[in-house]
């Protein structure tokens, strides 16, 4: 049987995660850079940015560009190719090759550091395609220097992990040389499925009043959360990843209004994580502190 491969262009990106996923992981993390906050430069390094047909990367919407109070938000595509196999009533297999298909999308919210005026970075997602968000940092911002990647602290952790004490579903702790705990180096507990940790029990009060025990990770939940775009109230848990370098969020399935393009959605998706971090953080700093040079670095 003979086998026709016939390249198609579509007409508009195609996103390929479906809307009705049961449930969607996807990390938060934080970035630091060395150059100004230049609100104006960035807006029109973003337009220069813009994700067009012939780029495999780039900027489908930017967000929160009009008010000067507000961060800026760009929502980015990493784009491919998608291979198909049709079978045909005849049984004759027609092979279709789909170009320019927007594969996983990432939000990107520049922010500045109020005491240093240093551009910051909020990325939501971005697990595919971060390599090439820095090109296009490099390629459109000018910033040549790799954005550093802000780690919580010990402290950081622990204040978190004590925020949400009360609903854990998992912790994980180095107590090793600490009273009553001898030479267990990690100790992780884990409740039954679907029952939070009992916090009054002997060893998670060890935990919560003993500082000298790092807290290395935990597991938690936020219940009945929902913005203005949601109509329903969702569960949303979340995890601390393993290097400390973010925090995993687990969004369940959002319901909205048919009417709802496919980037309607994903902002949607990005603005509830976006929502729900800043539940999780909150107005805290829980990063360790990076080293500082007197001279800012510019734009350019």
């Amino acid at each position: 049987m003979s086998q026709t491969y016939e390249p198609i262009i579509p007409n508009e990106y195609v996103i390929l995660k479906s809307r009705d996923i049961e449930l969607r992981t996807l990390s938060v993390r934080k970035y630091q850079t060395r150059v100004s906050f230049e609100r104006q430069y960035i807006l029109e390094s973003l337009e220069k940015s813009r994700l067009v047909f012939g780029t495999d990367f780039g900027v489908v919407q930017t967000y929160d560009t009009e008010n000067p109070e507000h961060t800026i938000r760009a929502l980015c595509g990493l784009v491919g190719e998608k291979n198909l196999v049709l079978l045909y009533p005849s049984n004759q297999l027609r092979y279709i090759g789909l170009k320019h298909v927007l594969q996983t999308t990432m939000m990107v919210e520049f922010l500045v550091d109020l005491d240093s005026g240093c551009l910051e970075f909020l990325i939501y997602g971005g697990n595919q395609g971060y390599q090439e968000f820095q090109q296009m940092l490099e390629e459109h911002f000018g910033i040549i220097e790799k954005p550093t990647e802000l780690k919580f602290s010990d402290m950081g952790v622990r204040r978190l992990c004590e925020k949400f004490f009360e609903q854990l579903y998992q912790v994980t702790s180095k107590p090793l040389h600490q009273e009553g705990w001898g030479t267990i180096d990690v100790a992780d507990f884990k409740s039954e499925r679907g029952q939070f940790i009992d916090p009054f029990v002997e060893r998670m009060q060890q935990i919560r009043e003993n500082e000298n025990i790092i807290i290395k990770s935990f597991k938690s939940v936020l219940r009945n959360q929902r913005i203005e775009s949601l109509g329903d109230f969702y569960n949303v848990k979340f995890s601390l990843l393993k290097d400390r370098s973010g925090i995993n969020l687990t969004i369940p399935e959002l319901t909205l209004p048919a009417s709802y393009s496919d980037v309607d959605y994903e902002r949607v998706v990005y603005d509830f994580a976006r929502y729900i971090y800043n539940q999780i953080i909150g107005q805290e700093y829980v990063y360790e502190p990076i080293p500082q040079d007197s001279q800012l670095d510019l734009f350019g």
